[in-house]
């Protein structure tokens, strides 16, 4: 148990700059204040098969040379934040506040690893201001994030043109676990695709509001195909229930969704409102040989041609 700490500027070369947990260990972190701390992988704490209650955990600056600029967890690690505010955040890599990897190692290049699955439970969380290549807030790869429908993430920014401004998802669900009619929220955050979320293989999000966001290419949520630069992609599909875009703006296509080509999307119950997109799509965007499966969609002053479609089905 760590309790009513500050901790400034710890350091690791390796991981962790002030907590490292390994090998089916666990903590419990309550009040805590870190600043400016920094590490390889996880600036601040990193977990490998282990697990971590953090109560009250304020972070301001952490900073990691590769992934996870506050937190980084893999190999079945389970994490739960509740009352928590993770504030700029900075990774070289991946992740700028938080890194969830699917794949047993230490660095985001390790997907040839085996597969696990980590857990990441958010209540009441605040992620802002981190700035990585890839998930301005998070970055999950074969990850489970359930959240209370009280967090906000806002004000991200994701570097590389892979994007995702505050999410970038692989494999990964982050989905509402309670059963109150909230939502959370993804505001104010930018990349060059992907302004929101790039979707990487099969991902569901649900219960989310989305606004503000700037995408200087295509796509406030981005779900990656054949046209991505991240390899073999093509099949890569999203699910959105529940989810209200407002007021997000891209340079190219796809105000608010765009698919590309050989992706699909799955929508229930969702709202696109005020989109804008310079050479189309102000709504949606879909690509040659794209899916689109929807039902309950509400499709309102969108510009520049509100649903510009090009799939096949």
């Amino acid at each position: 148990l760590i309790k009513a700490s500050h901790i400034h500027r710890a350091t690791s070369h390796v991981n962790g700059g002030a907590v490292s947990l390994s090998s089916l260990s666990s903590a419990s972190v309550q009040h805590l204040q870190t600043v400016d701390c920094t590490s390889k992988v996880g600036g601040v704490i990193h977990l490998n098969n282990a697990t971590l209650m953090a109560l009250f955990w304020n972070s301001r600056g952490g900073k990691a040379t590769n992934s996870g600029g506050s937190l980084s967890a893999s190999n079945e690690a389970t994490v739960t934040m509740i009352d928590s505010i993770l504030v700029d955040s900075d990774a070289v890599i991946d992740g700028g506040h938080i890194w969830l990897n699917g794949h047993n190692g230490g660095g985001s290049n390790s997907s040839t690893d085996s597969s696990s699955t980590n857990s990441l439970a958010l209540e009441n969380v605040t992620l802002k201001q981190g700035s990585p290549e890839r998930g301005g807030a998070l970055y999950a790869a074969s990850s489970s994030i359930l959240h209370d429908g009280t967090c906000s993430i806002e004000n991200n920014e994701a570097r590389s043109i892979e994007g995702g401004g505050s999410l970038y998802l692989s494999d990964s669900i982050f989905v509402r676990a309670s059963n109150k009619t909230l939502h959370s929220s993804l505001t104010g955050s930018l990349a060059t695709n992907g302004g929101a979320v790039t979707a990487v293989g099969t991902v569901l999000l649900n219960y989310l509001t989305v606004t503000n966001h700037f995408t200087n290419n295509s796509g406030t949520i981005h779900v990656c195909g054949n046209g991505c630069t991240l390899g073999t992609t093509s099949g890569s599909s999203l699910t959105l229930e529940h989810v209200d875009m407002d007021s997000n703006v891209v340079g190219d296509y796809g105000g608010h969704i765009y698919i590309d080509e050989g992706a699909g999307l799955t929508a229930r119950h969702v709202q696109w409102t005020n989109g804008t997109a310079d050479k189309g799509g102000g709504a949606l965007y879909g690509a040659a040989q794209s899916r689109v499966d929807g039902s309950f969609m509400k499709v309102v002053r969108n510009k520049n041609t509100a649903v510009l479609f090009e799939g096949t089905s």
